[in-house]
This record gives structure tokens, C-alpha cells and sequence, in this order.
């Protein structure tokens, strides 16, 4: 049995200077229960970007006047606050060397326009379940790291010896009072 993943908060940000392409990509997405939001250059995507803190990035990459897709996903990637944040490039830019250049940058997906709501949709959801699954395994791993130095500071510091012993009754831990 699967569990699924709620994403009705989940937090997308759409980047495009044409506003039919950002009406198009509203329209598609609202539906899904996304909170949505937009920007029309690549200087207002990094800014809203570092503020919001989207869980995914939709990225146009043609963007004349100021800076383009690619530089925008390059400057996310160094920001330590944004680099995880999964960048999907919408574009009809889809020469194999764009393809590549976008993906070295950091993206995650490749979407060509025009472009297919029902494709659009699935791409979102599935990259925005990965990375709150990515979100989740982190947190599990620092809750394990953490009980796991409770217990080191706990049995360090205990004055009664303590020992632990697999199933064969090989002994895999003691403690230096039981030493």
C-alpha cells in the first residue's frame, strides 16, 4: 500500500516574461492546489526565490532584457538557501545542447513548449513528491543522528555498565563502565 504525499501547500514558483505563458501555466496548475507565484524576469525569480522559498521552480529560459533561464538557474545554484530548490526549464529552447546546458546548471526536468497540460502536471507533482521525500529523509537522518548522541552522551556518562549483544550473543557494544 502506498501512502501519498499531500501537496496541496506546496509552493510553486513560475518564471516567464511573456504573462500568456504564466496565464497558460496558472491555469494548468491551479487545479493541482498549488500556491502559486510568478515573475516575469530572471532578476525578480531570484529575488522572490530567496523570500518564498518555493518548493519547485518553473523556469522559462528565453528571457531577453535581463537575465536569461540559464544564468537564473546558475545563480540559484550558488545560493545556499536555493540550490535544492528543483528547477524545471518550459521552454522551446530544446537543441541537445540547451537540453544539456540545462541540466548541468542543475536542472531537474526538461519541458518543451507548447507543451502538454496532462505532462506539465505529472512532471510538478512527481518532482515536488520527490523533494518532499528528500525533505523528509533528511529530517529522519538528523532525528537518528541526534537519538544516536543522546545515547552515546547517555551511556559515556552512565555510571552502571552497559553492553549490548546481537542475536547469536556476540557481544557489538559496551559502554566503558562495563569494561
Amino acid at each position: 500500500m502506498s501512502e501519498t504525499i499531500d501537496l496541496n501547500n506546496a509552493k510553486v514558483l513560475m518564471v516567464d516574461d511573456t504573462p500568456a505563458n504564466i496565464d497558460v501555466l496558472r491555469k494548468v496548475l491551479a487545479p493541482e492546489g498549488y500556491k502559486l507565484s510568478f515573475a516575469n524576469s530572471g532578476e525578480k525569480a531570484l529575488v522572490l526565490a530567496t523570500r518564498s522559498l518555493p518548493d519547485l521552480i518553473l523556469l522559462d529560459v528565453m528571457m531577453p532584457g535581463g537575465i536569461d533561464g540559464f544564468e537564473t538557474c546558475r545563480r540559484l545554484k550558488q545560493e545556499e538557501t536555493t540550490r535544492d530548490i528543483p528547477v524545471i526549464f518550459i521552454t522551446a529552447k530544446t537543441d541537445t545542447e540547451d537540453l544539456i546546458a540545462g541540466f548541468q546548471l542543475g536542472a531537474v526536468d526538461y519541458i518543451a513548449k507548447p507543451f502538454r497540460q496532462e505532462e506539465v502536471c505529472v512532471r510538478v507533482r512527481n518532482h515536488l513528491q520527490t523533494r518532499i521525500l528528500i525533505m523528509q529523509r533528511d529530517r529522519l537522518i538528523g532525528n537518528l543522528r541526534a537519538s544516536e548522541e543522546r545515547f552515546r552522551l547517555l551511556s559515556t556518562w552512565s555510571p552502571i555498565g552497559i553492553f549490548q549483544a546481537d542475536t547469536q550473543g556476540n557481544t557489538i557494544y559496551t559502554n566503558q563502565q562495563w569494561q
